[in-house]
């Protein structure tokens, strides 16, 4: 699917679909894709995606909501690992982002951080499941 301004081929979002009903969800851009104010939601209950390419080229700038963001994201991906960075110190809101994401061994949910959002992403992480495997990954600018 096209989504970007005008369809203009800049950013593509699909699905791969196989016999077992799981999917690999591939974001493709010619550059950054900035995240909407409101992300509640967005990945949230994708959890038969087994793979995921392009998570990392979200840019969270703006970002003000993330409440069930990625709640129930991957807890059934085999092999998975993504990562966002969040870089916005304001996001006001993040209730249950992380509930229930990346349950499977295998799989994991890399939160990279600004040096203004490194407390904020520690108290993101926090509202993931005992058995998820979110993680803090690296500052970064």
């Amino acid at each position: 699917m096209d989504m970007s301004v005008g369809k203009k081929g800049k950013v593509l979002v699909y699905l791969e679909y196989d016999e077992n009903g799981s999917y690999n969800l591939h974001i493709q851009s010619d550059g950054k894709l900035y995240a909407n104010f409101d992300m509640s939601r967005w990945f949230g209950e994708f959890s038969s995606v087994k793979f995921v390419t392009g998570l990392e080229l979200i840019d969270t700038t703006y970002m003000v909501k993330a409440d069930s963001m990625f709640s129930g994201f991957g807890s059934y991906g085999d092999n998975f690992n993504a990562s966002i960075t969040i870089r916005n110190p304001n996001v006001m809101s993040y209730n249950s982002m992380f509930y229930y994401s990346s349950i499977n061994e295998n799989s994991q949910l890399v939160v990279n951080y600004t040096s203004e959002t490194s407390d904020l992403v520690d108290e993101m992480i926090a509202t993931k499941s005992s058995n998820a495997n979110v993680i803090k990954g690296n500052l970064v600018r």
